[in-house]
């Protein structure tokens, strides 16, 4: 009898912490920061896409002077199971079509810009796409200014398909120069990309791990916002490829991102509040921690009478 008692109550105490375990929302293996495990750099803001994103952060209509054959909907912005999905599939966007009174079906993609502004930072992805060709994947800061350039894309692939390499790109200059780095590593699973941002200088990032550094008096000293975004290009460039048929969808999966503060010499900080469209957003939010919050108590409390009961 007593071997049994110890073996519920070994039963019992890994049960508990299954619960404990369980309450990291998301499916990519890490959870999201919460507190600033880096020197100089303090938390500042996270999301791990829990709820729908507010719909003035989505994309719509076509990427600007970019060549595309596709347009960007809002409806291909989503969340499922903990992680935000930008999805690529055809869809009725793009030109009116006279003769058919609706509108051209074409790929339509999706994207956000999450709108917590800046001046210098550090900024994690926790991301994966789908392979496929045709689908360029983004991760990039854009100045609030809403003017171009600059630019800085710390993650982006010419959507040759394969995820097996991307690009970071600093956009400068009414020229539009620009200074790349390439790295052959995978975006196909689940890794964390980032960029740290200070005053001439650009340290990207890989799974915590610099992969380069790009030095220069060009790199932007003005607020900017993270903006996520897949998209579909046109055929016949000779720097990316069009979807050619052999996948039907494809996708983007982000669990979470995280931005930190440049802080010289700082302490760890719990982050502050995600910024949110609507008090309706906050009063949400409150009622679905909450009841997260009651959900794992409940189990705690069953999983320790079931404890209690096995051990006499």
């Amino acid at each position: 009898m007593k071997q049994h008692k110890v073996a519920f109550v070994f039963t019992c105490i890994c049960g508990l912490f299954a619960v404990v375990a369980s309450t990291c929302v998301g499916t990519s293996g890490v959870c999201v920061p919460t507190t600033s495990v880096y020197n100089d750099w303090t938390l500042s803001y996270t999301n791990d896409f829990v709820s729908d994103v507010p719909d003035n952060w989505r994309y719509s209509g076509n990427p600007g002077s970019d060549p595309s054959q596709g347009c960007w909907l809002p409806s291909h912005v989503t969340t499922q199971s903990g992680n935000l999905v930008l999805e690529g599939y055809q869809d009725k966007c793009g030109a009116w079509n006279v003769n058919e009174s609706q509108w051209t079906t074409v790929w339509a993609t999706g994207g956000i810009s999450v709108p917590f502004a800046q001046t210098y930072g550090k900024y994690e992805v926790r991301m994966k796409a789908d392979k496929g060709k045709g689908f360029s994947i983004v991760a990039l800061l854009w100045p609030t200014a809403d003017v171009w350039p600059p630019e800085i894309d710390f993650v982006e692939d010419g959507g040759d398909g394969s995820r097996s390499a991307y690009s970071a790109t600093l956009h400068y200059g009414s020229d539009n120069n620009q200074l790349q780095n390439t790295t052959d590593q995978d975006t196909s699973n689940w890794h964390t990309l980032g960029v740290e941002w200070t005053e001439g200088l650009l340290k990207y990032t890989y799974d915590g791990d610099i992969w380069s550094v790009t030095a220069s008096s060009d790199v932007p000293a003005m607020d900017m916002v993270l903006d996520l975004q897949t998209q579909s290009w046109a055929c016949g460039n000779e720097w990316e490829s069009c979807p050619d048929g052999s996948v039907s969808f494809n996708n983007m999966y982000v669990d979470w991102v995280a931005i930190y503060e440049y802080s010289p010499g700082s302490k760890p900080i719990q982050p502050t509040a995600a910024p949110e469209s609507s008090a309706a957003n906050n009063e949400a939010n409150t009622l679905e921690h909450s009841s997260s919050a009651i959900s794992i108590l409940s189990q705690f409390s069953i999983s320790l009478t079931i404890c209690v009961v096995l051990s006499v």
